[in-house]
């Protein structure tokens, strides 16, 4: 059985940049698979790879390099059947969900949506889960729930192409990273103060406490403001902040809707979700 490929060296050929030759180095060895052996070897090893780096152990130049051989591998066999190759070929989706780029989500969604066509992903999933998050970063309203699928598609420009070229995803994760990389205005961070729950274990109470994940607004060199929750494994790319002329000092998550941040005289942040607010403490 031939042995699947792109094992030796990973971690440091995955912190180290993805040229052109590598990339055409991983098409050809991922076309090369050829018996069902070669297929689950392969979705073995990605598995275990990015199973292993999540939380704040997360490695993004992993998590990129795995979603090119995926993008790579649905380009070749299109979306992989776990009840041919086993399990831990699904891990093909949860590889999609791990990248943290947006504009990577939208162009590369066509392997969901495959997924889905093969009954792999059903509709509540679909829009429940795949589809939520880039739904919920346009729009303050859960129409992802309800709204036609060809509707959704259109509204977020999501990339339906049958095939994943490559070369265009390398160049929209270099842009998405190099936004990441630039010089930013910090406007404030700020966390919400520490809150505890009683649980009950056989009976006898006992307390746990909990602390919110901080938020940082920033202004970029596109004059624009951001909004980031600052998670341990950064997941959470900016969103694009709006504001309005008769609230100087609030910034709305949404050009439409109720959703906002008010920096208060005491330099705390008020934040509005869902209707409910609740104060942030500057760090």
């Amino acid at each position: 059985m031939k042995t699947v490929i792109l094992i030796l060296s990973l971690l440091g050929f995955a912190l180290g940049a993805l040229g052109q030759t590598d990339i055409r180095k991983i098409d050809a060895e991922i076309a090369s698979l050829q018996s069902i052996e070669d297929h689950q070897s392969f979705w073995k090893e990605m598995y275990e790879i990015d199973q292993t780096y999540r939380g704040p152990n997360t490695v993004d130049s992993l998590d990129k390099l795995n979603l090119i051989k995926a993008c790579s591998y649905f380009n070749h066999f299109g979306y992989p059947d776990p009840k041919t190759i086993g399990p831990e070929a699904s891990i093909i989706s949860t590889i999609w969900i791990h990248n943290k780029y947006p504009k990577v989500d939208l162009y590369t969604f066509r392997i969901i949506l495959a997924g889905h066509k093969k009954k792999w992903i059903d509709e509540f999933d679909l829009r429940d889960y795949y589809l939520k998050s880039m739904y919920g970063r346009v729009f303050p309203d859960n129409g992802n729930k309800s709204k036609p699928l060809s509707e959704i598609f259109k509204s977020l420009k999501i990339d339906l192409s049958n095939t994943i070229d490559l070369d265009s995803l390398l160049t929209i994760y270099q842009q998405q990273e190099d936004f990441l990389k630039e010089e930013k205005i910090t406007v404030g961070i700020w966390q919400a103060k520490s809150y505890s729950k009683t649980y009950y274990l056989n009976g006898s109470p006992f307390k746990v406490e909990f602390l919110d994940d901080p938020i940082i607004i920033f202004q970029a060199t596109d004059q624009q403001y951001y909004f980031q929750r600052l998670y341990s494994d950064g997941s959470h790319f900016p969103q694009v902040l709006f504001l309005k002329e008769e609230f100087p000092n609030r910034y709305y998550l949404y050009k439409q809707g109720e959703v906002w941040f008010e920096i208060l005289a005491s330099g705390d942040l008020l934040e509005k979700q869902e209707g409910k607010e609740k104060i942030l403490e500057m760090k």
